[in-house]
Protein backbone atom coordinates (compact mmCIF):
# COMPACT_ATOMS: atom_id res chain seq x y z
CA UNK A 1 0.00 0.00 0.00
CA UNK A 2 2.83 2.36 0.84
CA UNK A 3 4.37 1.83 -2.58
CA UNK A 4 1.09 2.53 -4.35
CA UNK A 5 0.75 5.82 -2.50
CA UNK A 6 4.30 6.71 -3.48
CA UNK A 7 3.55 5.93 -7.12
CA UNK A 8 0.50 8.15 -7.03
CA UNK A 9 2.74 11.11 -6.36
CA UNK A 10 4.68 10.38 -9.56
CA UNK A 11 7.26 13.03 -8.94
CA UNK A 12 9.63 12.61 -11.83
CA UNK A 13 13.14 11.73 -10.69
CA UNK A 14 15.58 14.58 -11.30
CA UNK A 15 19.24 13.64 -11.61
CA UNK A 16 21.90 15.47 -9.61
CA UNK A 17 23.63 16.16 -12.92
CA UNK A 18 20.64 18.21 -14.11
CA UNK A 19 22.33 19.26 -17.34
CA UNK A 20 23.23 15.75 -18.41
CA UNK A 21 21.54 14.95 -21.71
CA UNK A 22 21.88 11.51 -23.23
CA UNK A 23 19.78 8.42 -23.92
CA UNK A 24 16.10 9.38 -23.62
CA UNK A 25 17.13 12.77 -22.23
CA UNK A 26 17.71 11.82 -18.58
CA UNK A 27 16.52 8.25 -19.10
CA UNK A 28 12.82 9.09 -18.88
CA UNK A 29 12.13 10.32 -22.46
CA UNK A 30 10.20 13.19 -20.90
CA UNK A 31 11.30 16.59 -22.24
CA UNK A 32 9.99 19.45 -20.05
CA UNK A 33 9.85 22.79 -21.82
CA UNK A 34 9.94 21.30 -25.32
CA UNK A 35 7.37 22.55 -27.84
CA UNK A 36 7.91 20.80 -31.20
CA UNK A 37 5.31 21.08 -33.99
CA UNK A 38 2.58 18.44 -34.06
CA UNK A 39 2.65 18.25 -37.87
CA UNK A 40 5.50 18.26 -40.40
CA UNK A 41 5.92 17.13 -43.99
CA UNK A 42 9.19 17.19 -45.91
CA UNK A 43 7.64 16.88 -49.36
CA UNK A 44 5.33 19.82 -48.69
CA UNK A 45 8.09 21.83 -47.01
CA UNK A 46 6.17 22.13 -43.74
CA UNK A 47 8.17 22.56 -40.53
CA UNK A 48 11.44 21.10 -41.86
CA UNK A 49 14.20 23.59 -40.97
CA UNK A 50 17.21 21.70 -42.38
CA UNK A 51 18.41 18.28 -43.47
CA UNK A 52 22.08 17.26 -43.18
CA UNK A 53 23.36 14.22 -45.05
CA UNK A 54 25.28 11.72 -42.93
CA UNK A 55 28.46 9.90 -44.06
CA UNK A 56 27.14 6.56 -42.75
CA UNK A 57 24.27 5.07 -40.79
CA UNK A 58 23.93 4.86 -37.00
CA UNK A 59 21.14 4.02 -34.59
CA UNK A 60 22.47 6.30 -31.83
CA UNK A 61 20.14 9.16 -30.93
CA UNK A 62 21.37 12.76 -31.31
CA UNK A 63 22.10 14.99 -28.30
CA UNK A 64 22.25 18.79 -28.06
CA UNK A 65 24.66 21.05 -26.17
CA UNK A 66 25.37 24.78 -26.48
CA UNK A 67 23.97 25.24 -29.99
CA UNK A 68 25.54 22.03 -31.29
CA UNK A 69 24.06 18.66 -32.21
CA UNK A 70 26.13 15.50 -31.75
CA UNK A 71 25.54 12.23 -33.52
CA UNK A 72 27.51 9.14 -34.54
CA UNK A 73 28.28 7.45 -37.86
CA UNK A 74 29.62 3.99 -38.56
CA UNK A 75 31.97 2.58 -37.69
CA UNK A 76 33.29 5.01 -35.05
CA UNK A 77 32.86 8.67 -36.03
CA UNK A 78 31.53 11.42 -33.74
CA UNK A 79 29.96 14.30 -35.67
CA UNK A 80 29.26 17.82 -34.42
CA UNK A 81 26.75 19.96 -36.34
CA UNK A 82 25.63 23.55 -35.94
CA UNK A 83 22.13 23.39 -34.47
CA UNK A 84 21.04 26.48 -36.39
CA UNK A 85 22.13 25.52 -39.90
CA UNK A 86 22.96 21.82 -39.90
CA UNK A 87 26.51 22.46 -41.09
CA UNK A 88 29.02 19.85 -39.95
CA UNK A 89 31.51 21.67 -37.71
CA UNK A 90 33.85 18.74 -37.12
CA UNK A 91 34.14 14.95 -37.27
CA UNK A 92 36.40 12.79 -35.09
CA UNK A 93 37.31 9.13 -35.23
CA UNK A 94 36.95 7.41 -31.87
CA UNK A 95 39.73 5.01 -32.74
CA UNK A 96 40.11 1.91 -30.61
CA UNK A 97 43.47 1.09 -32.24
CA UNK A 98 45.00 4.36 -31.08
CA UNK A 99 43.82 3.50 -27.57
CA UNK A 100 45.40 0.06 -28.01
CA UNK A 101 48.58 1.76 -29.25
CA UNK A 102 48.30 -0.38 -32.38
CA UNK A 103 47.44 2.24 -35.05
CA UNK A 104 48.76 -0.03 -37.81
CA UNK A 105 45.64 -2.21 -37.38
CA UNK A 106 43.33 0.60 -38.49
CA UNK A 107 43.76 0.09 -42.24
CA UNK A 108 42.93 -3.62 -42.06
CA UNK A 109 39.88 -2.90 -39.90
CA UNK A 110 38.53 -0.35 -42.39
CA UNK A 111 39.16 -2.76 -45.27
CA UNK A 112 37.15 -5.54 -43.62
CA UNK A 113 34.40 -3.21 -42.41
CA UNK A 114 33.94 -1.82 -45.93
CA UNK A 115 32.55 -5.20 -46.97
CA UNK A 116 30.01 -5.38 -44.15
CA UNK A 117 27.07 -4.05 -46.15
CA UNK A 118 27.95 -6.28 -49.08
CA UNK A 119 27.78 -9.28 -46.77
CA UNK A 120 24.69 -8.17 -44.89
CA UNK A 121 22.52 -7.70 -47.98
CA UNK A 122 23.93 -10.62 -49.96
CA UNK A 123 21.73 -13.60 -50.69
CA UNK A 124 22.45 -16.97 -49.21
CA UNK A 125 24.88 -18.97 -51.26
CA UNK A 126 26.76 -15.96 -52.63
CA UNK A 127 30.57 -16.01 -52.15
CA UNK A 128 30.67 -13.07 -49.73
CA UNK A 129 28.44 -14.94 -47.26
CA UNK A 130 30.95 -17.74 -46.91
CA UNK A 131 33.93 -15.40 -47.08
CA UNK A 132 32.61 -13.28 -44.23
CA UNK A 133 31.96 -16.23 -41.96
CA UNK A 134 35.20 -18.09 -42.68
CA UNK A 135 37.68 -15.25 -43.16
CA UNK A 136 36.55 -11.68 -42.49
CA UNK A 137 34.75 -12.12 -39.14
CA UNK A 138 37.64 -14.13 -37.61
CA UNK A 139 40.11 -11.47 -38.77
CA UNK A 140 38.06 -8.70 -37.14
CA UNK A 141 38.09 -10.66 -33.90
CA UNK A 142 41.82 -11.20 -34.27
CA UNK A 143 42.22 -7.42 -34.47
CA UNK A 144 40.59 -7.15 -31.06
CA UNK A 145 37.10 -6.01 -32.12
CA UNK A 146 33.86 -7.98 -32.50
CA UNK A 147 32.31 -8.33 -35.94
CA UNK A 148 29.20 -6.25 -36.72
CA UNK A 149 25.97 -8.20 -37.19
CA UNK A 150 23.17 -5.72 -37.92
CA UNK A 151 23.14 -3.08 -40.63
CA UNK A 152 21.09 -0.66 -38.55
CA UNK A 153 23.14 -1.09 -35.38
CA UNK A 154 26.82 -1.89 -35.91
CA UNK A 155 29.34 -0.26 -33.58
CA UNK A 156 27.45 3.01 -32.97
CA UNK A 157 24.17 2.15 -31.26
CA UNK A 158 25.13 3.76 -27.96
CA UNK A 159 23.85 7.34 -27.63
CA UNK A 160 26.43 9.95 -26.50
CA UNK A 161 25.93 11.89 -23.28
CA UNK A 162 26.83 15.53 -22.61
CA UNK A 163 26.93 17.89 -19.64
CA UNK A 164 26.79 20.98 -21.87
CA UNK A 165 30.57 21.44 -21.89
CA UNK A 166 31.84 18.03 -22.97
CA UNK A 167 30.52 14.97 -24.77
CA UNK A 168 31.24 11.32 -23.93
CA UNK A 169 30.89 8.42 -26.33
CA UNK A 170 31.06 4.67 -26.02
CA UNK A 171 31.80 2.69 -29.21
CA UNK A 172 31.18 -1.02 -29.73
CA UNK A 173 34.75 -1.58 -30.86
CA UNK A 174 35.74 -1.41 -27.17
CA UNK A 175 36.67 2.23 -26.58
CA UNK A 176 35.12 5.14 -24.68
CA UNK A 177 36.21 8.75 -25.13
CA UNK A 178 35.58 12.31 -24.02
CA UNK A 179 35.71 15.42 -26.25
CA UNK A 180 35.19 19.09 -25.60
CA UNK A 181 32.68 20.96 -27.74
CA UNK A 182 35.41 22.08 -30.15
CA UNK A 183 36.36 18.50 -30.97
CA UNK A 184 39.50 18.22 -28.86
CA UNK A 185 40.05 14.72 -27.51
CA UNK A 186 40.36 14.90 -23.72
CA UNK A 187 40.85 11.17 -23.16
CA UNK A 188 40.12 7.75 -24.60
CA UNK A 189 40.07 4.47 -22.70
CA UNK A 190 39.59 0.79 -23.43
CA UNK A 191 36.90 -1.14 -21.65
CA UNK A 192 37.29 -4.91 -21.30
CA UNK A 193 35.66 -7.23 -23.80
CA UNK A 194 36.45 -10.87 -23.14
CA UNK A 195 36.19 -14.20 -24.91
CA UNK A 196 33.38 -14.46 -27.45
CA UNK A 197 32.45 -10.80 -26.94
CA UNK A 198 28.94 -10.15 -28.28
CA UNK A 199 28.61 -6.77 -30.00
CA UNK A 200 24.90 -6.62 -29.16
CA UNK A 201 25.77 -6.24 -25.50
CA UNK A 202 27.45 -2.89 -26.25
CA UNK A 203 24.26 -1.26 -27.53
CA UNK A 204 23.38 0.14 -24.09
CA UNK A 205 24.08 3.86 -23.70
CA UNK A 206 26.27 5.37 -20.95
CA UNK A 207 25.12 7.25 -17.86
CA UNK A 208 26.75 10.39 -16.49
CA UNK A 209 26.37 10.89 -12.76
CA UNK A 210 28.50 12.21 -9.92
CA UNK A 211 31.62 12.50 -12.09
CA UNK A 212 31.30 8.92 -13.35
CA UNK A 213 30.62 7.51 -16.80
CA UNK A 214 28.78 4.21 -16.29
CA UNK A 215 27.80 1.59 -18.86
CA UNK A 216 27.33 -2.16 -19.29
CA UNK A 217 30.10 -4.42 -20.58
CA UNK A 218 30.43 -8.05 -21.61
CA UNK A 219 33.50 -9.78 -20.17
CA UNK A 220 32.57 -13.20 -21.51
CA UNK A 221 30.10 -14.92 -23.84
CA UNK A 222 29.79 -18.49 -24.94
CA UNK A 223 27.33 -20.74 -26.73
CA UNK A 224 25.69 -23.85 -25.32
CA UNK A 225 22.81 -25.85 -26.81
CA UNK A 226 22.15 -23.08 -29.29
CA UNK A 227 21.67 -20.47 -26.58
CA UNK A 228 23.97 -17.58 -25.69
CA UNK A 229 25.04 -17.21 -22.07
CA UNK A 230 26.85 -14.12 -20.94
CA UNK A 231 28.61 -12.54 -18.09
CA UNK A 232 27.34 -8.99 -18.39
CA UNK A 233 28.59 -6.41 -15.95
CA UNK A 234 28.70 -2.73 -15.11
CA UNK A 235 31.76 -0.52 -15.37
CA UNK A 236 32.46 3.07 -14.23
CA UNK A 237 35.12 5.41 -15.59
CA UNK A 238 36.19 8.72 -14.13
CA UNK A 239 34.46 11.27 -16.36
CA UNK A 240 37.41 13.67 -16.10
CA UNK A 241 40.25 11.27 -16.88
CA UNK A 242 38.82 8.01 -18.24
CA UNK A 243 40.46 6.06 -15.41
CA UNK A 244 38.58 2.89 -14.50
CA UNK A 245 37.01 3.31 -11.05
CA UNK A 246 35.22 0.00 -10.63
CA UNK A 247 33.61 -2.88 -12.46
CA UNK A 248 30.97 -5.40 -11.41
CA UNK A 249 30.67 -8.77 -13.09
CA UNK A 250 27.15 -10.23 -13.29
CA UNK A 251 26.11 -13.60 -14.68
CA UNK A 252 23.20 -13.06 -17.02
CA UNK A 253 20.73 -15.64 -18.31
CA UNK A 254 19.97 -15.89 -22.07
CA UNK A 255 18.52 -12.88 -23.82
CA UNK A 256 19.66 -9.72 -25.54
CA UNK A 257 19.84 -7.20 -22.73
CA UNK A 258 20.43 -4.27 -25.08
CA UNK A 259 18.60 -1.84 -22.81
CA UNK A 260 20.48 0.92 -21.02
CA UNK A 261 20.97 1.15 -17.24
CA UNK A 262 19.29 3.80 -15.08
CA UNK A 263 20.09 5.56 -11.81
CA UNK A 264 17.76 4.96 -8.86
CA UNK A 265 18.14 6.47 -5.41
CA UNK A 266 17.41 4.64 -2.16
CA UNK A 267 18.24 5.82 1.38
CA UNK A 268 20.18 8.80 -0.05
CA UNK A 269 22.39 6.42 -2.06
CA UNK A 270 22.64 6.39 -5.85
CA UNK A 271 22.24 2.92 -7.35
CA UNK A 272 22.91 1.74 -10.90
CA UNK A 273 20.18 -0.60 -12.14
CA UNK A 274 20.81 -2.48 -15.38
CA UNK A 275 18.17 -3.58 -17.88
CA UNK A 276 18.69 -7.11 -16.60
CA UNK A 277 17.90 -6.01 -13.06
CA UNK A 278 21.39 -6.02 -11.58
CA UNK A 279 21.86 -3.39 -8.84
CA UNK A 280 25.20 -1.85 -7.83
CA UNK A 281 26.24 1.14 -5.75
CA UNK A 282 27.31 4.08 -7.87
CA UNK A 283 30.06 5.18 -5.51
CA UNK A 284 32.05 1.93 -5.36
CA UNK A 285 30.38 -0.56 -7.72
CA UNK A 286 29.50 -3.02 -4.99
CA UNK A 287 27.01 -5.50 -6.42
CA UNK A 288 23.86 -5.56 -4.28
CA UNK A 289 21.56 -7.70 -6.44
CA UNK A 290 22.23 -9.91 -9.44
CA UNK A 291 18.84 -9.64 -11.08
CA UNK A 292 15.55 -8.13 -9.99
CA UNK A 293 14.13 -9.33 -13.30
CA UNK A 294 15.20 -10.53 -16.71
CA UNK A 295 15.01 -8.23 -19.73
CA UNK A 296 14.69 -9.96 -23.08
CA UNK A 297 14.74 -7.64 -26.06
CA UNK A 298 15.95 -4.06 -26.09
CA UNK A 299 13.92 -1.91 -23.70
CA UNK A 300 15.47 0.09 -20.88
CA UNK A 301 13.80 0.24 -17.45
CA UNK A 302 12.44 3.58 -16.28
CA UNK A 303 12.76 5.28 -12.87
CA UNK A 304 9.51 6.62 -11.40
CA UNK A 305 8.08 7.86 -8.12
CA UNK A 306 10.66 9.64 -5.97
CA UNK A 307 13.54 7.90 -7.73
CA UNK A 308 13.42 4.75 -5.62
CA UNK A 309 11.11 2.77 -7.93
CA UNK A 310 12.16 1.11 -11.19
CA UNK A 311 9.64 -0.19 -13.71
CA UNK A 312 10.67 -3.21 -15.77
CA UNK A 313 9.23 -4.78 -18.90
CA UNK A 314 10.40 -8.39 -19.21
CA UNK A 315 10.25 -9.50 -22.80
CA UNK A 316 10.39 -12.87 -24.52
CA UNK A 317 13.48 -13.08 -26.70
CA UNK A 318 14.41 -15.18 -29.70
CA UNK A 319 17.30 -16.42 -27.53
CA UNK A 320 14.84 -18.03 -25.12
CA UNK A 321 13.80 -20.84 -27.42
CA UNK A 322 14.41 -23.56 -24.85
CA UNK A 323 12.56 -23.95 -21.57
CA UNK A 324 15.31 -23.46 -19.06
CA UNK A 325 14.87 -24.37 -15.44
CA UNK A 326 15.55 -20.86 -14.22
CA UNK A 327 13.89 -19.06 -17.12
CA UNK A 328 10.50 -20.38 -18.28
CA UNK A 329 9.57 -19.12 -21.70
CA UNK A 330 7.01 -16.30 -21.72
CA UNK A 331 4.85 -15.50 -24.71
CA UNK A 332 3.85 -12.05 -23.42
CA UNK A 333 5.56 -9.16 -21.69
CA UNK A 334 5.69 -9.10 -17.91
CA UNK A 335 5.42 -5.59 -16.43
CA UNK A 336 6.08 -4.59 -12.83
CA UNK A 337 7.40 -1.63 -10.78
CA UNK A 338 9.86 -2.44 -7.98
CA UNK A 339 10.53 -0.14 -5.05
CA UNK A 340 14.10 -0.41 -3.73
CA UNK A 341 15.07 0.22 -0.12
CA UNK A 342 18.66 0.06 1.07
CA UNK A 343 19.07 -1.11 4.64
CA UNK A 344 21.97 -1.83 6.94
CA UNK A 345 24.99 -3.67 5.55
CA UNK A 346 23.86 -2.86 1.98
CA UNK A 347 20.88 -5.18 2.18
CA UNK A 348 18.14 -4.46 -0.33
CA UNK A 349 14.45 -4.69 0.35
CA UNK A 350 12.38 -5.03 -2.83
CA UNK A 351 8.65 -4.45 -3.04
CA UNK A 352 6.48 -4.89 -6.13
CA UNK A 353 3.44 -2.64 -6.30
CA UNK A 354 1.77 -4.80 -8.95
CA UNK A 355 2.63 -7.15 -11.80
CA UNK A 356 0.80 -7.97 -15.01
CA UNK A 357 1.43 -10.00 -18.13
CA UNK A 358 -1.57 -8.82 -20.18
CA UNK A 359 -0.70 -5.19 -20.95
CA UNK A 360 1.07 -5.78 -24.27
CA UNK A 361 0.40 -8.06 -27.21
CA UNK A 362 3.49 -7.94 -29.42
CA UNK A 363 7.29 -7.79 -29.18
CA UNK A 364 8.26 -4.77 -27.15
CA UNK A 365 11.38 -3.04 -28.46
CA UNK A 366 10.56 0.50 -27.28
CA UNK A 367 11.31 1.46 -23.70
CA UNK A 368 8.29 2.24 -21.50
CA UNK A 369 7.19 5.83 -20.99
CA UNK A 370 5.70 7.11 -17.72
CA UNK A 371 4.09 10.52 -18.01
CA UNK A 372 1.50 12.31 -15.89
CA UNK A 373 0.49 9.21 -13.94
CA UNK A 374 0.14 6.89 -16.93
CA UNK A 375 2.28 4.10 -18.31
CA UNK A 376 2.59 3.96 -22.10
CA UNK A 377 3.75 0.73 -23.76
CA UNK A 378 4.29 0.49 -27.51
CA UNK A 379 5.12 -2.71 -29.38
CA UNK A 380 6.66 -3.37 -32.79
CA UNK A 381 3.21 -3.55 -34.41
CA UNK A 382 2.37 -0.02 -33.22
CA UNK A 383 -0.09 -1.31 -30.63
CA UNK A 384 -0.27 1.25 -27.82
CA UNK A 385 -1.27 0.15 -24.33
CA UNK A 386 -2.00 2.77 -21.66
CA UNK A 387 -2.49 1.96 -17.99
CA UNK A 388 -2.49 3.60 -14.58
CA UNK A 389 1.09 3.36 -13.32
CA UNK A 390 0.04 3.24 -9.66
CA UNK A 391 -2.15 0.16 -10.08
CA UNK A 392 -1.43 -1.35 -13.51
CA UNK A 393 -5.11 -1.12 -14.46
CA UNK A 394 -5.53 -0.65 -18.25
CA UNK A 395 -7.05 2.55 -19.60
CA UNK A 396 -7.15 1.70 -23.30
CA UNK A 397 -5.45 -0.12 -26.14
CA UNK A 398 -5.24 1.16 -29.71
CA UNK A 399 -3.20 0.65 -32.83
CA UNK A 400 -1.68 3.89 -34.06
CA UNK A 401 -3.09 4.55 -37.55
CA UNK A 402 -0.73 5.46 -40.39
CA UNK A 403 -2.24 7.93 -42.81
CA UNK A 404 0.39 7.44 -45.51
CA UNK A 405 -0.44 4.02 -46.89
CA UNK A 406 2.63 4.02 -49.12
CA UNK A 407 4.67 3.74 -45.94
CA UNK A 408 2.65 0.86 -44.51
CA UNK A 409 4.77 -2.26 -44.17
CA UNK A 410 3.66 -5.84 -43.81
CA UNK A 411 4.65 -7.39 -40.51
CA UNK A 412 6.15 -5.30 -37.74
CA UNK A 413 7.64 -1.84 -37.64
CA UNK A 414 10.99 -2.54 -36.15
CA UNK A 415 12.05 0.61 -34.33
CA UNK A 416 9.10 2.58 -32.99
CA UNK A 417 9.52 4.78 -29.91
CA UNK A 418 7.40 7.13 -27.83
CA UNK A 419 8.42 10.39 -26.12
CA UNK A 420 6.63 13.08 -24.12
CA UNK A 421 7.37 16.62 -25.33
CA UNK A 422 5.38 19.82 -25.49
CA UNK A 423 2.40 18.39 -23.65
CA UNK A 424 1.95 15.70 -26.30
CA UNK A 425 3.24 12.25 -27.16
CA UNK A 426 5.59 11.96 -30.13
CA UNK A 427 5.68 8.49 -31.68
CA UNK A 428 8.42 7.51 -34.09
CA UNK A 429 6.63 4.88 -36.16
CA UNK A 430 9.82 4.15 -38.16
CA UNK A 431 10.25 4.45 -41.94
CA UNK A 432 10.01 8.23 -41.74
CA UNK A 433 6.50 8.41 -40.26
CA UNK A 434 5.71 10.09 -36.94
CA UNK A 435 2.44 10.47 -35.05
CA UNK A 436 1.58 12.96 -32.31
CA UNK A 437 -0.98 11.95 -29.70
CA UNK A 438 -2.80 13.68 -26.89
CA UNK A 439 -1.76 12.26 -23.51
CA UNK A 440 -4.48 10.87 -21.32
CA UNK A 441 -6.86 8.01 -20.75
CA UNK A 442 -8.56 8.29 -24.14
CA UNK A 443 -6.85 7.81 -27.50
CA UNK A 444 -6.64 11.00 -29.57
CA UNK A 445 -4.35 11.60 -32.54
CA UNK A 446 -3.19 15.19 -33.01
CA UNK A 447 -1.18 14.99 -36.20
CA UNK A 448 1.36 13.19 -38.33
CA UNK A 449 4.85 13.90 -39.58
CA UNK A 450 6.41 12.46 -42.72
CA UNK A 451 10.00 12.55 -43.95
CA UNK A 452 11.23 11.81 -47.46
CA UNK A 453 11.41 8.11 -48.30
CA UNK A 454 14.85 8.36 -49.87
CA UNK A 455 16.45 9.62 -46.66
CA UNK A 456 14.43 7.80 -44.02
CA UNK A 457 14.25 4.13 -44.97
CA UNK A 458 15.26 3.39 -41.37
CA UNK A 459 14.74 5.55 -38.31
CA UNK A 460 16.14 3.34 -35.56
CA UNK A 461 17.04 6.13 -33.12
CA UNK A 462 14.85 8.22 -30.84
CA UNK A 463 14.20 11.93 -31.44
CA UNK A 464 15.90 14.59 -29.34
CA UNK A 465 14.17 17.87 -28.38
CA UNK A 466 15.49 21.35 -27.68
CA UNK A 467 13.00 24.17 -27.25
CA UNK A 468 10.64 24.16 -30.24
CA UNK A 469 12.94 21.94 -32.30
CA UNK A 470 13.11 18.19 -32.72
CA UNK A 471 16.22 16.45 -34.07
CA UNK A 472 15.82 13.10 -35.79
CA UNK A 473 18.61 10.79 -36.98
CA UNK A 474 17.72 8.49 -39.88
CA UNK A 475 19.99 6.04 -41.68
CA UNK A 476 21.02 8.70 -44.20
CA UNK A 477 20.38 12.13 -42.66
CA UNK A 478 19.97 14.27 -39.56
CA UNK A 479 16.79 16.37 -39.51
CA UNK A 480 15.92 19.53 -37.67
CA UNK A 481 12.15 19.91 -37.35
CA UNK A 482 10.62 23.13 -36.04
CA UNK A 483 7.92 25.73 -36.62
CA UNK A 484 8.02 27.08 -40.13
CA UNK A 485 5.15 28.55 -42.18
CA UNK A 486 4.03 26.58 -45.19
CA UNK A 487 5.23 28.00 -48.52
CA UNK A 488 2.83 30.52 -50.03
CA UNK A 489 0.83 29.40 -53.05
CA UNK A 490 2.19 30.63 -56.38
CA UNK A 491 0.36 33.68 -57.71
CA UNK A 492 -1.25 33.47 -61.12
Amino acid sequence: MALRLALLALTHFTAADARANGWRNDGSDVWPGASPPAVFDEEAGVNILWVAGMPAESSASPVVADGRVFTLAEPDTLLCLDAGSGAILWARKVDVFSAMRRPERRAEFESHHSRFHEWYFARRGTPIRDEWKRHIAPRLNALGVPEPRWYEAGYTSSTPVTDGRRVWVRIGTGVAACFDLEGNLLWSALYPAGRGHDLELTYASPLLRDGKLVFTWAPETWQTDGTAWEYQGLIALDAETGKRLWKSRVFRAPGWGCGSPVIARASDTDLVVSAGGAVARLDNGRLLHRGIGICGEAASPVVIGDGDTVLFVEQPSHMQGKKLKNLPRREGDYVYPVRIELGRRNRLRLERAWERDDLTTGRHHPSPLVFDGLLYLLDRDLNLSVSDVSTGEPCYRARIPIGRQDRAKGGHWRYPSISAAGGMLVVNCDFGVFATLKPGRVFAKLGEGVLAKKTSAWVPSRPCFDGNRMYVRTDKALYCIGPRPAPAAASR
